[in-house]
């Protein structure tokens, strides 16, 4: 009787914190000023203003990304057949008519200035193959988040140090500087003000957020851009965008929706101006399923936006499919599975270093339902689940007397 209650008991905790629902409030700041980095696990981490940086260089060892803060007001236009020996005698006469270049909203790897690379150009300099540097061979014209217009030149890409040059259009007030990515590791992008001629290091780690929330431009027809507030993913996020739903809210069938790497799979159009009556309106059948960099799975549902007199945006989040991850004498175990919800079998994925590892399931009611040991390594088990009741599942494992446990549902 006593270890029924206490089963019973466990599975009504774990009921309580792993399939209750949690509001997120995220900000952006009155007029958009700031970037809010959000965690599925632990809300919102950090937030930048957005308001003092124009360049960012990525931090990625084998990346020669630049891109601009173009929903911020930033624009880039490459000089038209002129190379760096043309830095001197710039010829803006006809810039209206020069193509805009601008940010890929699909992946943080495809910048403005990289538009238009192919092989070894990287849009602003060629790779060579032999000392292994992206030489510079194109100037550029950008008109600053401040407004003020500048002529610019990624002079080289060197052992992981961006040395580069800009001045004003008549020459004038030339800086030479340079940005070692080796000084800012573990983040994605360092950035830069052509105003202030200041480096910003902005971002929290790349292990710390999953999605940012920040201004961007969206391309509206060929030739057409709009800077729009919105979700953007942090690299190796995954997305699913489900739409049609009754209720979002219980929706929970991420297994039948494929999950895509597009930075921009939430973006913008959750939400939409309504003209007549002067305020957002938001997707009400729409929900998302986002997998984080520990391989959970949430569902997310966005409840309200407050525009640009706070930039306050609210979430309603719960864990749908969870992994685990916990240091156990010092060795890392893992944990997580799939498909889940589930119908005809679920598959177990252990790592652990554990010399003692038990893998059970219960139901609601604490029966134990599978039960079986596993000595450490990596292990991929699949169980049948045909002959299970319909309903929620706990899938505990043990590693040396601590427990993780998550929910497996059965439909």
């Amino acid at each position: 009787m006593n270890i029924q209650y206490s089963f019973l008991t466990i599975a009504l905790l774990y009921s309580v914190t792993l399939i209750g629902q949690t509001t997120d409030i995220v900000t952006m700041g009155s007029g958009y000023i700031d970037q809010s980095f959000y965690s599925l696990s632990n809300g919102e981490v950090a937030t930048a203003n957005n308001t003092n940086w124009d360049i960012a260089f990525s931090l990625n060892a084998l990346s020669a990304t630049i891109r601009i803060n173009g929903g911020m007001g930033t624009s880039l236009y490459k000089v038209p057949n002129v190379d760096v020996s043309g830095w001197a005698d710039v010829d803006t006469l006809g810039l209206s008519t020069w193509s805009q270049l601008i940010n890929s909203e699909l992946s943080w790897s495809d910048g403005a200035f990289n538009t238009n690379s192919e092989n070894m150009n990287y849009g602003w300099g060629n790779y060579d193959i032999i000392t292994h540097v992206v030489v510079g061979d194109a100037v550029f014209i950008v008109n600053s988040i401040d407004g003020e217009w500048k002529k610019l030149m990624i002079e080289e890409l060197d052992d992981g140090v961006f040395n580069f040059k800009y001045a004003n259009l008549d020459s004038s007030d030339e800086i030479v500087t340079s940005i070692d990515r080796s000084e800012y590791e573990d983040k994605n992008f360092v950035y830069y003000s052509l105003s202030s001629h200041m480096v910003m290091d902005r971002e929290p780690l790349i292990s710390d957020w999953d999605l940012t929330f920040t201004k961007y431009i969206t391309t509206l027809s060929p030739g057409v851009y709009y800077s729009v507030s919105g979700a953007l993913a942090n690299n190796n996020i995954e997305i699913a965008e489900v739409n049609d739903l009754s209720n979002p809210f219980t929706y929970s069938d991420y297994a039948s929706h494929g999950f895509l790497s597009d930075m921009n799979i939430i973006g913008h159009d959750w939400k939409s101006y309504n003209m007549s009556a002067f305020s957002y309106e938001l997707e009400e059948e729409r929900c998302y399923f986002v997998k984080n960099l520990e391989g959970s799975i949430f569902r997310i549902v966005f409840t309200d936006f407050a525009g640009s007199s706070s930039g306050e945006i609210t979430i309603n989040k719960e864990l749908i499919s969870g992994s685990s991850v916990l240091d156990n004498e010092n060795n890392t175990n893992f944990f997580s599975f799939y498909p889940n919800p589930a119908s005809n079998n679920t598959t177990v994925l252990i790592d652990t270093q554990a010399k003692q590892v038990q893998l059970t399931i219960y139901d609601v009611r604490g029966k134990k339902i599978f039960d079986a040991q596993m000595p450490r390594g990596f292990h991929e088990t699949s169980i049948s689940t045909a002959d299970f009741e319909k309903g929620l599942y706990f899938v505990d494992v043990t590693f040396n007397g601590t427990h993780s446990s998550q929910k497996l549902i059965i439909q």
